[in-house]
């Protein structure tokens, strides 16, 4: 199940490591099997008791796993098809995610989520796949917690009740913290190298930037201000301000 293509096909996917593992044997997907070195399923009996498991050595294991340094676990689940509620999302925060192209980036956004308790992300058609092992690996378990829908994103935010604030963090935008913030709402996240699309662009009714720290610099010292924050960055930021204005607010 390392190829998108036989995820769809057989609607399974793998889910490598421990704590992924044991955060999975607690939430909510159909584990069909665990495959496990003979000293973690021994390790960890009493938390898969009621799962099928099969014990592999360490070669086997290699052939499984996707990783170049397998880990001692894998196990083999099948996908499930989430809901959203669309009477209350509105009335969240709810992350969107356009064409997020890194699996990494995908996973610690989750990761991100999950810490803020943000329950629901929503990431463009051509985001990475949300079932990519890489993803799962980098959410450290969040996955389980977190539900992440592949969908028009333009759509989602048409769909909207008027009053909806809609974030979107530019370079050139007012700082975010001297704006006014709502606590809940929909905060765009743009693609790492290109930002935010231009037809989501237009949709933002509240444009933000994170404002860079700049030091005096000499007239003979050479620049060496980064040009931009990394996509998984940005969110923690923008969410833990959002946070702190709520905790503000209550």
């Amino acid at each position: 199940m390392q190829f998108a293509k036989f995820r769809q096909i057989y609607q399974q996917f793998i889910v490598e490591g421990d704590k992924s593992v044991l955060e999975l044997v607690k939430g909510p997907f159909e584990i069909i099997e665990i495959y496990a070195l003979e000293e973690w399923a021994t390790e960890n009996s009493s938390h898969i008791l009621e799962f099928p498991v099969q014990v592999v050595n360490e070669k086997q294991l290699e052939q499984i796993s996707g990783f170049s340094s397998p880990n001692r676990v894998i196990a083999l689940v099948k996908m499930q098809d989430f809901e959203y509620d669309e009477t209350s999302i509105y009335n969240e925060l709810i992350l969107l995610l356009d064409n997020i192209s890194d699996p990494g980036n995908l996973g610690t956004i989750m990761r991100t989520a999950d810490w803020f308790g943000v329950k629901n992300v929503f990431c463009s058609e051509n985001s990475v796949e949300f079932y990519n092992p890489k993803v799962l690996q980098a959410s450290m378990g969040s996955f389980t917690r977190v539900k992440v829908f592949h969908l028009n994103l333009a759509d989602l935010i048409r769909s909207a009740p008027p009053q909806t604030v809609v974030y979107g963090t530019f370079i050139d935008s007012p700082s975010i913290y001297n704006t006014q913030l709502s606590p809940n709402g929909m905060v765009i996240i743009g693609n790492e190298a290109n930002g935010i699309s231009a037809e989501l662009k237009s949709l933002v009714n509240r444009p933000i930037s994170i404002p860079r720290h700049i030091e005096t610099a000499t007239s003979n010292s050479l620049s060496t201000n980064p040009e931009s924050l990394n996509a998984s960055i940005a969110t923690a930021i923008v969410i833990s301000e959002l946070r702190r204005v709520k905790a503000l607010n209550s």
